[in-house]
């Protein structure tokens, strides 16, 4: 079923439409219940004229409620069905009262609601020469009265004024449709690229835990092999090392499975619902295996997004676990400072430093690690920047802007 050339699914979309369309009923429906309820009672009228006008106007109400609601329409032939049947009912409900012609702003409406302009406009003008003839302004076996000039001037006014109706309806419908369209491209290239990006963050993640693994149970479990091996080897030798290497294995064992811990934790759900963003960084640096941790806040803390909270925890656990790894520190300051625009996390330790562009050469994990940090803060609004040289600590500053984060 087609609507001015509009698609049955688009115009039941068509918020707008659906709503002019059940104020049409409501309009309608009380009008054809009015001219009932006053036909019943016009004098000149006789018995059996007055019981057939009651009964096309009560056609009129159940052909529409069983065979012309909009949900019902199946197919072109069944809205012309439909609509044929309305021309009949309303032809002999004029012809028996003159009165019900008022119906017929509904009556043509109808037409262009449910069939493409030119079945509307082909409509317009049986219903307008029907109309005529229930007026008496022409006959079918008569020649024409004094009316016919009036009902020709008539009839092509209306056609007219329908086909300026149909057009208008049918250029609005197909902007409509045409913003759908774009509405449904739009989407589809948003759903692309967030699955794109999410791809992307996916390969960035598994290249940083293939990095982090290479550099620590990777490189664990080949110390064990290699210091067990060593080990045998004394053994047969009959050399009194061999337990000085199983020592060795041990200790790599043990780093190896804190290694492991580490990068458990790091991967569990970063963020509760019921803990502020201090308190859950707190929890961070208590679980920490470096010493030396001290944790401040300055100004008034406010809401952020939980995005933005995850991305924050997350650095932290990153770089502590850097600094754990390489930085050979004594004393780290985390500070959470909450400014008049933004929100600052930074993190400074007294290590050994390290030369930036040196770092982004060599070690993978710690690279690709800062890489993919880097990536999740500033796609979600914020900053980082990393300061170091060798011999004079590192420090890591993540700042997201209030304002944004508020909204």
């Amino acid at each position: 079923m087609t609507r001015c050339g509009i698609t049955e699914d688009a115009a039941r979309e068509d918020e707008l439409y659906r709503v002019w369309y059940y104020r049409f009923l409501a309009i309608f429906g009380a009008i054809t219940v009015a001219l009932i309820v006053f036909g019943l009672f016009v004098p000149e009228m006789s018995g059996a004229r007055r019981a057939l006008l009651v009964a096309s106007l009560l056609f009129l109400i159940a052909w529409f409620w069983f065979v012309g609601r909009w949900n019902l329409i199946a197919s072109d032939l069944h809205a012309v069905v439909y609509l044929l049947g309305n021309m009949v009912a309303i032809c002999v409900a004029i012809r028996l009262w003159n009165t019900t012609s008022i119906l017929l702003f509904g009556i043509y409406w109808l037409g262009f609601a449910y069939l493409y302009t030119r079945p509307a406009i082909i409509y317009a003008l049986l219903l307008t020469i029907g109309i005529q003839l229930g007026f008496g302004n022409t006959s079918l076996f008569t020649e024409f009265n004094s009316g016919t000039v009036a009902a020709i001037a008539l009839l092509l006014l209306i056609t007219g004024f329908s086909g300026m109706m149909a057009k208008y309806i049918e250029s609005f419908q197909q902007e409509s449709e045409r913003n759908r369209e774009l509405l449904a491209q739009l989407q589809q290239a948003q759903a692309s690229l967030v699955e794109q990006e999410r791809e992307a963050g996916v390969v960035q993640e598994r290249q940083r835990l293939a990095g982090e693994i290479h550099d620590t149970v990777a490189q664990q479990f080949t110390s064990i092999i290699a210091n067990l091996r060593a080990a045998e080897e004394m053994e047969r030798n009959g050399s009194d090392q061999a337990s000085r290497h199983r020592h060795l294995a041990l200790e790599a064992a043990q780093q190896g499975l804190k290694d492991s811990r580490a990068m458990l934790s790091a991967m569990q759900p970063a963020v509760s619902q019921s803990q502020p963003l201090d308190q859950l960084l707190r929890d961070i640096i208590s679980r920490s295996d470096q010493p030396g941790i001290t944790f401040v806040e300055e100004g008034q803390a406010r809401a952020i997004s939980r995005v933005q909270e995850t991305i924050l925890v997350r650095a932290l656990q990153e770089a502590l676990r850097n600094i754990q790894k390489h930085a050979v520190a004594n004393v780290v300051t985390v500070t959470l400072s909450w400014l008049e625009d933004e929100v600052l996390l930074d993190i400074a330790d007294d290590g050994v430093g390290f030369d930036i562009d040196a770092i982004a050469l060599g070690e993978e994990g710690f690279r690709l690690g800062l890489v993919t940090m880097q990536h999740r803060i500033e796609s979600a609004g914020g900053t980082v920047v990393l300061d170091s040289a060798p011999g004079e600590g590192a420090s890591l500053t993540v700042s997201f802007p209030l304002a944004e984060v508020n909204q």
